[in-house]
């Protein structure tokens, strides 16, 4: 593969494509091709890696506007059909007639992202031409926009008298989202945090939605789908030059560059005081929001409902070696059972848990931020909040970080460098997506482990950079955001009303005659949908295309202590796996229900003589973490015995470390089952009470879907 990429050089002009430089990403074992085509302008990463689950991708800079959405409803619309595929949703009918790994369309905050996967070389051919006439050839027809994005029509359609509802998917999708009232805390703080350059709502707000027009969406389609506005993505065992062929003799060639500037530019930094008046007394240096939700009711604390974060203004996300060093400042302030923030912010019991959306370093915008979120706090603790954020941060200025802290946070760097999963390719192209969008230098964005050398060299030159850096980023910086979020027993009456005020707004002037129009579009947009379609035009893997026989996986079959081990042979970069299931066959059927209770605490007690925050401590600097789930292997019925609902409950225990670590990942492991600690009664309810207003909120619940 490095050959065909030192070819590309030697050939100058390959399909169109320049080769503008290529390097290795040594600790990745791949290399990487920057290419551009040089009549389109349309720019094109290559990551040749030995991996046979290939993935491609197309990535449009979509930066909003407005909160009509346009760019969330371009992307569903354009999955409607294309010129040489008109069928509706060729994604959907595709998964019956391939091989994918992964199919899917994304809209983030300011680009848009058409990426699929596949271990079949025929497969990734007929998906590339589907998706790429997809996008750069949709149909987009009227109804189709009026399907995806929204439409009013009579509630009843034999009845042209009855009352006009609101619909779309794109509609219904975002009503959805922001019913959850910590998707709305987000999306808050985002546009609160940048109004000058993520104050709109990308994927769409549902008042604003209905002012898309079809003819705007269309006006975008030409002017953002465009290959100036993109970068293509191929990663593993792809054939570079015929990806290359048919990307030019197909779509590129037929473009000329278009300069369209919507670049993002770096978000104002706030340069004077601002005085907010919160209730009793004045925050300097910081602006505050407040929005209110409905009350969740399957909160077990009814008075501790509140959600309040303090965000920070960060760096431009060009400065990659600043983010980081900042990515482990805010590692070692949150994360874990020892980061101060955790200790002062949830064991404390001031909150009950994070917020997940709302936590950490974000490197998802041009402007870098970092976030403290925390939900379950009493509305009288509120504005305590920044003071106490602030108390904290002083202390690590005053004290700064353990060394022990920093070289598990150092050490969980390498292990994320290591390990790979089933989908490195389209884990590898989404964490690339953002950088690749703002320019950001992909040599040095890649090679993480030269980050972490060069951290290391300044560090034992200067041991207090750490705290230089907090009191630099957090304690004096200007550029602050406090939002709070109260239960209101009222909010969903009110937004009740402000949904009839809204419809009203749309109806009130329509005319009989163009209530007609409107009946007469819904009739035929329901027409279309349940016409049978011709799918044949789509591709579609013939049997011969499949292998006879899977890709073999080396293992050997043992014992010990009379329970059987399977042995896998795989190249790992290094690492160990470790997987185990433990059989409750002999668990009470009444205690069954306590298995995800018991799953969610075993890995976060002390044990053996450790404390959990000892525990913990000691599986960052070792391990890449213990996890335990509950697990349930179906049996297979014999011909004789068609019971399918026999089933053999266990609970799955898995991690991994260095290969250097295996000895201590065993005394871990050892010293967890041998002697849990279940008599610390108080490190029980705090990660119960994270649990019940975490992930058994009726947020987390709603956005699991069930």
């Amino acid at each position: 593969m490095i050959g065909k990429v030192e070819n590309l050089a030697a050939n100058k002009l390959l399909h169109g494509f320049r080769l503008k430089r290529s390097f290795e990403v040594s600790e990745l074992r791949l290399l990487a091709a920057e290419l551009e085509h040089q009549k389109s302008g349309a720019k094109y990463l290559h990551l040749a890696r030995d991996d046979p689950n290939k993935t491609f991708s197309v990535q449009l800079r979509t930066v909003p506007h407005d909160d009509s959405g346009v760019f969330h409803v371009l992307e569903h619309t354009v999955l409607c059909g294309s010129q040489k595929y008109p069928c509706r949703d060729p994604f959907m009918k595709m998964t019956h007639r391939s091989q994918a790994t992964f199919m899917n369309a994304l809209t983030a905050s300011d680009w848009t992202m058409y990426p699929f996967s596949t271990m079949n070389d025929t497969d990734f051919q007929n998906l590339l031409k589907v998706y790429l006439d997809a996008v750069f050839r949709p149909k987009i027809e009227e109804l189709d926009f009026m399907q995806e994005g929204w439409r009013l029509e009579p509630e009843n359609l034999k009845d042209l008298t009855s009352n006009l509802v609101l619909k779309g998917v794109v509609f219904n999708e975002m009503k959805g989202v922001f019913s959850n009232s910590l998707n709305r805390f987000a999306q808050t703080i985002q546009n609160n945090l940048f109004p000058q350059t993520y104050g709109f709502v990308s994927a769409g707000s549902p008042e604003r939605i209905p002012t898309l027009t079809y003819e705007y969406l269309k006006e975008f389609h030409n002017k953002y789908y465009h290959p100036s506005n993109s970068c293509f993505y191929t990663y593993g065992n792809v054939n570079l030059e015929q990806c290359l062929e048919y990307l030019d003799s197909e779509y590129l060639q037929h473009y000329n560059f278009s300069l369209e500037n919507n670049s993002v530019p770096l978000e104002c930094m706030w340069d004077k005081p601002l005085e907010c008046i919160w209730t009793t007394f004045i925050l300097k240096f910081q602006r505050l929001v407040q929005l209110t939700c409905e009350p969740d009711p399957m909160n077990p604390h009814p008075d501790r409902e509140c959600c309040v974060s303090l965000s920070f203004r960060l760096v431009d996300i060009y400065d990659v070696y600043k983010n980081f060093v900042l990515g482990i400042v805010c590692n070692l302030l949150l994360n874990g059972d020892n980061a101060p923030l955790y200790r002062g912010l949830i064991e404390s019991g001031y909150g009950l848990d994070w917020i997940g959306r709302v936590n950490g370093i974000d490197r998802e915008t041009r402007t870098t931020s970092f976030h403290v979120g925390v939900q379950g706090v009493r509305a009288n603790d509120l504005e305590n909040f920044p003071h106490i954020i602030s108390d904290i941060l002083s202390e690590v200025v005053r004290d700064g970080f353990p060394v022990e802290s920093v070289e598990a946070t150092l050490h969980q760097y390498e292990l994320e460098i290591r390990h790979e999963s089933a989908r490195f390719g389209l884990n590898l192209i989404l964490n690339l997506s953002n950088a690749v969008n703002h320019g950001v230098d992909l040599n040095e964005f890649l090679k993480i482990g030269a980050n972490v050398d060069r951290f290391r060299q300044e560090w034992n030159t200067d041991p207090t950079i750490l705290q230089s850096f907090v009191q630099q980023f957090f304690l004096d910086n200007k550029h602050k955001l406090i939002t709070v979020m109260r239960p209101d027993p009222n909010w969903r009456s009110i937004e009740a009303k402000k949904d009839e005020e809204n419809l009203d707004r749309l109806t009130k002037d329509i005319t009989p005659l163009e209530r007609e129009k409107l009946a007469l579009k819904a009739h035929q947009l329901l027409e279309k949908q349940n016409q049978e379609e011709d799918v044949s035009c789509l591709p579609c893997l013939d049997i011969f295309d499949v292998p006879l026989e899977c890709r073999p996986e080396p293992f050997t079959l043992t014992q010990t202590s009379d329970f059987p081990v399977q042995l896998n042979e795989a190249a790992t970069n290094g690492l160990f796996y470790f997987h185990a299931l433990a059989d409750l066959k002999d668990l009470p059927y009444e205690l069954l229900s306590y298995v995800p209770l018991f799953c969610s605490l075993f890995t976060r007690l002390g044990a053996d003589g450790m404390s959990y925050s000892e525990m913990d401590q000691a599986l960052e600097l070792h391990t890449g973490g213990f996890v335990a789930s509950p697990f349930v292997t179906p049996k297979i019925p014999s011909c004789l015995k068609t019971d399918f609902s026999s089933a053999s409950r266990q609970i799955h225990l898995s991690s991994y470390c260095l290969e250097s670590k295996i000895p201590n990942f065993f005394e871990l492991w050892s010293k967890l089952f041998r002697s849990p600690d279940w008599s610390d009664q108080e490190r029980l309810s705090t990660v119960i009470q994270m649990s019940a207003a975490g992930e058994w909120s009726a947020n987390a619940i709603s956005d699991s879907g069930k």
